[in-house]
């Protein structure tokens, strides 16, 4: 297979994602930030419901529900959640 080519038109080369260039320090977050986050995704996920409901897309509102459901529990059972 021919390298890929760069917008100049120069044979770009390959990454070696072995090298560990390629990765960047994960972020550390609390239970409380990753509670907050999902708890976030949750709300955008029923607004976006609602308004696939007044767009008429039932299926897609309750297709988000429905992940949001998974989530929700999660979040309801994470050890140290007081509900």
């Amino acid at each position: 297979m021919a390298p890929a080519l760069t917008q100049a038109g120069t044979a770009a080369t390959p990454h070696q994602f072995a090298s560990g260039s390629a990765e960047v320090e994960r972020l550390r977050r609390t239970r409380d930030e990753v509670r907050d986050v999902l708890l976030g995704e949750l709300q955008e996920r029923e607004r976006a419901a609602a308004e696939f409901e007044r767009l008429g897309l039932p299926d897609r509102a309750t297709a988000l529900r429905d992940e949001a459901g998974v989530v929700a529990r999660d979040v309801a059972v994470a050890p140290g959640n007081p509900g």
